[in-house]
């Protein structure tokens, strides 16, 4: 049985798919910003980094617009494919989120540092400043 918080959302959400309008499109668009996303969540902590409000939000407001043309891109090659080519594709997905989070790993572990790592192993970053 669904809650009535869950209809309270479905529902509006039903109309603005079927729409095909202006404010439709900003509607859902608009709230691609309450999705959950792990760059979000980075973005958001160095923007309380600054320490200042308008700083803060300007970092999240240039994150943003830095979005835009990698999403509107996706967008419009996703209409242009054929649905067999989006269906293989799809089936890479999981293949690809499983490279990165190996090479994610293998780059926590340090391999792969070119040489940057100390005879006890601290891995050394040429931009750090030492004190």
């Amino acid at each position: 049985m669904d809650s009535k918080i869950a209809i309270w959302v479905r529902r509006p959400m039903g109309r603005f798919l079927r729409q095909r309008g202006l404010a439709s499109g900003f509607f859902l668009g608009a709230c691609n910003g309450v999705l959950p996303c792990g760059l979000v969540y980075a973005a958001c902590a160095a923007a309380a980094a600054t320490g200042q409000p308008l700083a803060g939000a300007a970092y999240m407001l240039i994150f943003g617009a830095g979005t835009i043309p990698m999403m509107l891109g996706i967008g419009l090659l996703g209409m242009k494919l054929q649905p067999a080519l989006r269906f293989r594709l799809q089936r890479l997905i999981p293949v690809c989120l499983v490279m990165v989070g190996v090479l994610l790993i293998l780059r926590g572990l340090a391999f792969g540092t070119d040489g940057n790592a100390t005879a006890d192993g601290q891995v050394s970053c040429p931009l750090c400043i030492k004190r």
